[in-house]
């Protein structure tokens, strides 16, 4: 995470401040922009202003609303700062200073991936009422940022880290002191946590709502991401149509990147879906092989997944890694597709369909189910119209924005 950014909000009579770190992509940061878009549009006299660490805001173009503009320097030792447990005083000074001119009534905090001392330390001291959004486990774990010298990668097996609550440096980084376990541990069970108790905790899901209070013993409120869908036309003729199937996660093994390619290899072999168009995101060196036996389409970046999602009957997300909530579900069940993924983390949240849902890791079943989804497709028209419905209901960007509104009034209250 590369910036840091501070959002003002005045709505009614109310100042809000919003601060989170952005990226060029990412759930959090889609969820800042869905959030302020929707409440400037339902609350017209709203002004939003902005303190960012990166002067060229290209990835916020589509905040064309912004009032007034600031910069804030990002730690440079973010990553160092979150393991060792130690905040800068001169980001504190600075966000201290903001604050204080400003005078917020609330203080929404957004991603700032829980070791974010300086802010959550500020905050705590100048006692604002605070709304915290959790969107993933390392927004209370760090653990969960941890380099493992065994796998070459980072720790991302959450649901081992809630089990064993391994909360020890030296575990993933043997170089480290062992003094500072000590330092990390404190922070960890007692710091974070005493931070956190005066805030509105916020998860965007029941999944994640639960393993934050398992882990700190604090209570979170359920509020859904919500996105604006455009207008679908959709019927059996449309469904019929639809021969696409689609992965959208990348080249990452916690993504279940190498399932996909075992499901490839699967369909070359059997050769029993010759008018499936698959779409992956990746280059081509790992599928170029299939390229004249299979339909298949490879990219590094789709730009418009919508069309990928009108086009696909099927969405894989094969996560290994547990997903708090998932973007790519809830828009590609909101555009007509379906979406096959483990029952782990919150997308049994999103999907709520057993059919759709494969018991977590069973890589064999997962293959399975694809094949079974495309000779039985016609009998899914259905299925898919009760998904539409259900999602752009329960995930809609208006049903956010007046939950959000809603607490925002109960937390000043």
């Amino acid at each position: 995470m590369e910036f840091q950014y501070v959002i003002y909000i005045c709505v009614r009579r109310m100042k809000i401040t919003f601060i989170s770190e952005f990226v060029y992509s990412g759930g959090a940061e889609t969820f800042l922009r869905n959030l302020l878009s929707g409440i400037c549009r339902y609350k017209p006299s709203i002004k939003v202003v902005l303190i960012t660490a990166q002067k060229k805001i290209n990835t916020l173009v589509s905040l064309s609303y912004l009032y007034k503009t600031y910069f804030l320097p990002r730690d440079s030792f973010w990553f160092q700062s979150r393991l060792t447990g130690f905040s800068n005083m001169f980001i504190e000074r600075k966000l201290r200073n903001v604050l204080r001119l400003e005078k917020p009534d609330i203080v929404h905090i957004n991603n700032i991936a829980g070791f974010g001392l300086s802010v959550l330390k500020v905050v705590h001291e100048e006692n604002y009422p605070t709304v915290y959004t959790l969107h993933d486990h390392w927004s209370f774990c760090p653990n969960t940022l941890m380099y493992q010298t065994r796998y070459q990668r980072l720790c991302n097996d959450n649901l081992r880290c809630l089990r064993s609550r391994c909360i020890y440096m030296t575990k993933y980084i043997p170089w480290v002191n062992k003094v500072l376990d000590k330092r990390f541990k404190y922070v960890q069970l007692e710091l974070l946590p005493e931070y956190l108790r005066t805030s509105k905790v916020v998860a965007v899901s029941r999944y994640l709502a639960k393993a934050f209070e398992k882990y700190t013993n604090l209570n979170a409120e359920v509020i859904y991401n919500g996105m604006e869908f455009k207008m679908l036309s959709f019927d059996e003729e449309t469904w019929s149509r639809k021969v696409g199937i689609s992965y959208l996660g990348g080249k990452r093994v916690e993504k279940g990147y190498n399932i996909i390619k075992k499901l490839v290899h699967s369909i070359a072999l059997t050769n029993t879906m010759k008018d499936v168009v698959l779409n992956i995101r990746d280059n081509e060196r790992d599928f170029i092989r299939y390229s004249k036996a299979l339909k298949i389409l490879v990219k590094n970046f789709f730009e418009n997944v919508e069309e990928i999602y009108q086009k696909s009957f099927l969405v894989l997300l094969p996560s290994l890694c547990p997903e708090s909530l998932s973007y790519t579900s809830i828009e590609a069940l909101g555009y007509g597709s379906l979406v096959l993924a483990f029952n782990v983390g919150g997308l049994p949240e999103v999907i709520e369909d057993q059919k759709l849902l494969v018991h977590y890791g069973d890589t064999e079943e997962y293959i399975r189910r694809v094949f079974d989804i495309w000779e039985h497709k016609e009998e899914y028209f259905d299925v898919t119209v009760k998904h539409i419905e259900r999602v752009r209901k329960k995930f809609s960007l208006e049903n956010m924005v007046k939950r959000y509104i809603d607490l925002y009034e109960r937390v000043t209250r």
